[in-house]
Formats: structure tokens, sequence, C-alpha cells
């Protein structure tokens, strides 16, 4: 997922900020850790880059979880 402004991620985020950082430990999966609304995410929120399809096939994603 990358965070243009969309209706799925604006939705999400929207709902992110409804949590509460002190009960719920929250890691986004983005395959392109970029957009408009990556300034939106609240600072707890744990943000992870996972690769997309072609760099798993092609062998340039070297980065492991």
């Amino acid at each position: 997922m990358r965070v243009h402004i969309g209706g799925g991620e604006k939705t999400l985020i929207e709902w992110i900020q409804t949590l509460s950082p002190k009960k719920y430990e929250v890691t986004l999966y983005l395959t392109n850790v970029e957009g408009e609304l990556l300034r939106t995410i609240p600072d707890f929120v744990h943000i992870k880059k996972i690769p997309e399809l072609d760099e798993v096939l092609n062998g340039k994603f070297k980065n492991r979880f």
C-alpha cells in the first residue's frame, strides 16, 4: 500500500488516529513509504517497508523481517 490520497488509505489512517497508543501497538506494512498522507500517520505507528512483487522476483529486495 502506498499512502497517497485515496479513500481506503485515508479511511485507514483516520481509524488508526482513533486508537489509543496505550492500548494498541500498530504497525503498517507498506510497499512504498511515501505519499501525501504519510505525515498524517500518528507518531506511535511503526512503519515497515515490504517488497513489491517485482522486487522479490528480481532479487532487488534485501531487507528481511
